[in-house]
């Protein structure tokens, strides 16, 4: 009878075995060894390392292989440190948001599946924004139907779009004193009270063909929104304005956005005199909003002073590019949102936006350590 493939392989362990064990007086195994060479003393050697290495790898995998797949209860009662890279916020922080989705949603008129307790609700929203993973994943991991999760995600999204007014808010006069002191010195540059700057969102590709060629980003070939935003020292966001199709320019989405009428207006001034915000040279140059010098604009070699000048100014502006980093890594949900509704995918991004506000006021920070890759394997 043919021997299996194991089988086979375990005769010829044990005959290594039984070979290299003898010992080193019998006349007959060296005498074997010294006319056959080295090469079969080897092989034998060879097979028994082979054999030593995938019993160590058996013994690290058979933990992982009996250890039970996770679910909500062992999700919500981990430790502190595992419930942050699971949901990226701190416990406390999220235990402060159930309260305020509470409420909110006591007064709400229209109620999606009241009888899920709000805290899942607010649990399962946070960690499919913390993890690019699927509807049917969260699905698995709260013990719910998939269209469930679906429902609650954007419902609970639609709610903090709402309460985007309360915890994104310009900053008033004296808030701006002490933002405008912040940036002067951490970067020099005087009268700062903020960095506008814009990102992209990848979304899929919107069912009309239409909206699909309004929403293809030309450079990148995906189909994006557009997020304007203008962020302080700490990187929290003072405004945010989402939606417009991924083809619009910086130019184009500013001057769209409600931000531009209240920047440009000389009855109702939005920014106090000798302050600004600093934006790139894709903006234009106002009396509120400073770009950097140009040479094609100014027709001549930049000064010294003007050279100073635009570095300072580019070194302030990284902030926004840092807030934006930041977003996006805590909330991997903007590495892509999946759908073709583009009014959905604005929301996602603006209750993105108002939960990095939120978590910045509870001093809850975003590390280093954080940024690792902790997408709950489901």
């Amino acid at each position: 009878m043919a021997r299996s493939a194991d089988g086979v392989k375990e005769a010829l362990l044990n005959f290594a075995l039984t070979e290299l064990s003898k010992s080193s007086t019998n006349h007959v195994y060296n005498f074997i060894k010294s006319e056959m060479g080295s090469s079969r003393h080897h092989i034998l050697t060879s097979l028994l390392v082979a054999k030593d290495s995938a019993e160590n790898n058996l013994e690290e995998i058979a933990p992982r292989l009996h250890k039970p797949d996770p679910n909500y209860e062992t999700l919500v009662k981990c430790r502190d440190a595992d419930f942050k890279k699971y949901f990226r916020m701190n416990r406390s922080t999220i235990q402060s948001l159930v309260c305020i989705v509470e409420k909110r949603l006591i007064v709400s008129p229209e109620a999606v599946h009241p009888l899920v307790p709000v805290e899942k609700k607010v649990l399962l929203t946070a960690w499919l924004m913390g993890n690019n993973q699927s509807y049917m994943a969260a699905a698995r991991l709260f013990e719910l139907s998939k269209g469930t999760v679906y429902r609650i995600f954007h419902h609970i999204c639609s709610e903090l779009t709402i309460l985007a007014g309360k915890y994104i808010q310009w900053p008033d006069p004296e808030e701006s004193d002490e933002i405008s002191v912040s940036f002067e010195n951490k970067y020099g540059f005087p009268g700062v009270i903020g960095v506008i700057g814009a990102c992209h969102v990848e979304i899929r590709e919107p069912e009309s063909q239409e909206e699909a060629a309004r929403f293809k980003n030309e450079q990148t070939g995906q189909y994006t929104v557009v997020l304007q935003a203008v962020c302080d020292d700490k990187q929290a966001f003072r405004d945010v304005c989402a939606g417009f199709p991924g083809q619009t320019s910086k130019l184009r989405v500013l001057v769209g956005s409600p931000l531009y009428t209240r920047l440009s207006s000389h009855t109702d001034p939005l920014i106090e005199p000798h302050k600004h915000i600093l934006g790139s040279s894709d903006y234009p140059q106002l009396s509120t909003l400073l770009t950097p010098y140009s040479t094609c604009a100014a027709g001549r070699p930049l000064t010294k002073q003007e050279l100073r000048f635009n570095s300072l100014h580019q070194t302030a502006r990284s902030v926004v590019d840092q807030a934006f980093e930041m977003l996006k890594r805590r909330f991997q949900r903007l590495r892509f949102i999946d759908v073709s509704r583009t009014e959905l995918a604005s929301k996602v991004v603006v209750a993105a936006c108002v939960l990095h506000n939120f978590a910045l006021m509870h001093e809850d920070e975003f590390t280093e350590e954080c940024y690792k890759n902790t997408d709950v394997k489901i």
